[in-house]
Parts: structure tokens; sequence; C-alpha cells
């Protein structure tokens, strides 16, 4: 028939196995070795002794090969040999026996299967074990399914599951589940579709019902086709790490608590004493020094705020409250309540803002313009120049920008400009004072607010503040 494909002889069919084939007769002459052997020994295909394949084994393992292939010759059985080693390569061998049809032994073939790979994937495996063991983090390999593979020893000490709970389970069945089915949709669609990885915090529960927070990066990892291999897991147990914060936040909006009062005090006393200085006929000097000090205590009266701020947002307690806000209204209020600061640096502080209407959290806003104009007059130098500016772009969004000649933001730093408790160099070479909560405190809100805040700065030259703000249902 048309479509029959010619018959396969043995040797073709050698020729084509992926395994190594060393075919001799019964006088240990080498009848042909295929291309896979030849590449694996450097022999010829051919025409060579099998004492030529031995040498290529060094001491006993030669000696034992010898003797192996004799008793194989002599009755007629297989056998196999685990492991041995050319150089630095290592293979699996049998041998075998060849029989005529009056089922005499006529010679013999050797099969080599190359194990090298094998034996440098587990020594690598060895030394990950080894290194995994040994830390602090819980870390899970699962199959594609979230089939629980490998566990190492923090996991136990973490969750008080052993492997053998673990293993073969799904991944986090025993200690997670807790979270909103919305994170795991996420968390799937991140690992599994999208195939990036996922980073988050999430809750899980230990063996005795404790509750526990964990810092967890999940990865997948592709073969040379981009599919899904296994996953891996690095969970990070942050439990004291989040009481420790919480605890300094507390205690931040304790002391700030307490706090506000006296510094409210202190400065409506001296507001009263400022408009009174002309009754009291005060002397010059004494009315600036009145002036430094009202100064001092509404930048200390922000720095409260702001703190009380931050740990509402940090509780989740803070909430926007839209209404028509008058954007060019509220810059000149806060330009007002920053007009004795700017004076007594010689400052010039100006707006452009065409009137409009906005739809926000006016107090939000106000909180935002606060901090930046704040550090834009303590970075700018005496005699420097602020401007406020605001207009409306494309969808109704509100783009502010506060700009000043001050003393910039080294590049090294603007990386970690908007961190918690971040103090850049300036602030400590110049003395200036401050908690690092203030542009953490705008990007929170801004980001509240549904918007996006960046910057561009030269250091020795200024710094330009961008925010945007879409208008709020």
């Amino acid at each position: 028939m048309a479509n029959e494909h010619p018959p396969m002889s043995i040797a073709d069919l050698l020729r084509s196995t992926p395994e190594g084939v060393v075919l001799f007769d019964r006088d240990r002459m080498v009848i042909m070795a295929n291309p896979v052997a030849a590449k694996l020994t450097g022999l010829p295909s051919e025409g060579f002794s099998l004492s030529e394949f031995i040498r290529l084994f060094q001491g006993k393992i030669a000696i034992d090969l010898e003797k192996t292939i004799e008793q194989v010759l002599a009755n007629g059985k297989a056998a196999h040999i685990e492991e041995v080693c050319i150089v630095s390569f290592f293979y699996e061998m049998f041998i075998a026996p060849v029989f005529d049809a009056a089922a005499n032994v006529t010679g013999g073939f050797i099969l080599l299967r190359d194990l090298t790979k094998e034996k440098v994937l587990t020594k690598d495996l060895e030394k990950f074990k080894l290194a995994v063991d040994n830390v602090s983090d819980q870390i899970i390999i699962t199959d594609p399914d979230a089939t629980v593979l490998y566990i190492n020893d923090a996991t136990e000490k973490i969750t008080g599951y052993a492997s053998k709970e673990a293993l073969g389970g799904k991944a986090g069945k025993l200690w997670g589940n807790l979270m909103a089915k919305s994170f795991y949709e996420n968390l799937w669609k991140t690992i599994k579709i999208d195939k990036k990885t996922f980073v988050g915090e999430i809750v899980n529960q230990r063996k005795n019902k404790q509750k526990y927070t964990a810092l967890i990066s999940i990865s997948p990892i592709l073969d040379e086709k981009g599919e899904i291999e296994f996953f891996v897991g690095i969970e990070r147990d942050i439990t004291k790490e989040k009481e420790i914060e919480r605890a300094k936040t507390e205690f931040v909006s304790l002391a700030s608590h307490q706090l506000r009062t006296p510094i409210t005090a202190i400065r409506l006393s001296l507001e009263s004493l400022q408009q009174r200085s002309e009754q009291l006929n005060l002397p010059l000097d004494d009315i600036e020094i009145i002036s430094r000090a009202k100064a001092y205590a509404n930048g200390m009266s922000r720095t409260i705020n702001t703190m009380l701020n931050v740990t509402r947002i940090e509780a989740g307690e803070t909430k926007v409250v839209p209404t028509e806000v008058s954007v060019e209204q509220l810059l000149t209020e806060v330009w007002q309540a920053f007009s004795t600061e700017v004076q007594n640096k010689h400052q010039s502080l100006s707006i452009d803002c065409a009137p409009m209407i906005h739809r926000t959290d006016a107090s939000l806003l106000r909180e935002i313009l606060n901090n930046f104009l704040s550090n834009a007059i303590k970075y700018t130098p005496d005699g420097g120049k602020i401007r406020l500016h605001a207009q409306k772009e494309r969808g109704d969004t509100l783009h502010m920008d506060v700009e000043d000649t001050g003393s910039g933001i080294k590049q090294e730093e603007q990386k970690k400009i908007f961190t918690k408790f971040f103090c850049g160099g300036e602030m400590l070479t110049l003395s200036k004072g401050g908690t690092g909560l203030g542009l953490y405190l705008v990007q929170s809100i801004v980001t509240l607010l549904k918007g996006r805040v960046t910057f561009t700065s030269q250091p020795g030259k200024g710094t330009v503040f961008h925010v945007f703000l879409p208008p709020l249902p």
C-alpha cells in the first residue's frame, strides 16, 4: 500500500533511541555505538574493542564493569549498574545479552542513560533545602494546582502544622482562608493568569487558633514554553512589627491629643497679645518676638494636627466628605494662614488661580496645601519665591502646583520622599525640624481622594509638587 513505511532495521532503531547503546559480539568487539553513545564516550561508532570502552572508567568501577560483562556473557542474564562516572559525567548502565535463534549468547549490548543533569539538580536541590530549612521565613512550593510539594522548617514553627500534615494538601487550607473572597481572587488572577508575583499582607491562623499577620510573596515558576511548573511562596510573620507599629500610632495619637489643648491656648494668647501690642505700647523687639513665637506655635499646631491625621487615616477612621469647593478661596485662606511666616522670611507668595469650583473634601484638600506650603516656606531661603497654581484639566481633574525656589531634593532621596518618618538631609543639616510625616500624609490623603501626586526637583534650585484630583461623586 502507498502509505506503508519501509521496515526499520535494528541498526536504525538503535541509532534513533535517545539513550546511548553499545552493541558488541562474543569476542568483545564493538559492532556499533549509536550516535548518543559515541557522543557520551568520545569513541567511534564501530570497529573498536570493548576494552577501550571499559578503560574510560577508572579503578574499582572498571574492574567491576569487566566482571559484570563477563557474567552477562557467561550466564545470559542482564545486569544493572546504578551509577558510573566518566570524568565528571554520571551514567546509569544496563548490560544485557543477545541470543541467536538457538538461544546461544552471541554478544550483548550496553545501554547508557545520562544522569549528569539529575545529579546536578539533586545537588542544587540539596543546597536549596539546606539554605531554606534554616531561614526564619515560611517557604512553600506547590504544583500549578496549589498542592503542597515542600515546606521548610519555619512553616512548622510559625503555623504549628508539621510537614506531614501539609504535604499533599492545598496551600493555605490548614492555616488560611480568613481573607475576603476578593483577596484570593485577585491573588490567583495575579499568579496564575497574569503569571506575575503577588505581594500583600494576609491574616492567617496557627494550629492553636491564634491569628497572625504575614507579608506574602508568591511567584510562578515557568518552563521554557511559559507554562507554570510550580509556585514558590515566601511568607514572613509581621505580627510583632504590626503590634509595635500599632503601639507607636496609639502613642502618637495620645501624645498629640494631650499637646493639642495647651498649644491652642498658647497660640490664642499670642494672637491676642499681638493684636493688643499697639495698646500696650510694646517695643518693636518685643513685637518681633511675639510674631516669631506665634509662628512657632502655629507650626507646632500644624505638626500635632498632622500626627493626628496620620493616625486617623491609618486606623481607617478618616471619612471623605465631598462638597463643592471654591479652589481660589481655599488657596487664599491657606495663604493667609501662613502670611506671618512668609513675612518673617521676606518671601513672596503668589496665587495663580481662576475662579473655579471642584467637588472634593475641603478639609482634606486644605491639609494637602498646608503641608506643601509649610515645607515650601521651610526650605525656601529668605527672599525666595513660592507660587500656588491651580487649573482644571481634561475630565474636570483639578491640577494644583506648589512651586518654590528652595534647596530642592537630592536625587538619592527622591524615591523615599513619601516614606513615613523620612527626613531628608536638608532637614538635618539646616536644622529645619519636622516629623517626616507631612508628605506621607499628603500621599495618603491624595490616595483617599482617588488622585495622584508627583514632583520635580533640582537640588539648589527648587521643587514643584503636582497634585491631580478627579471630581468626587
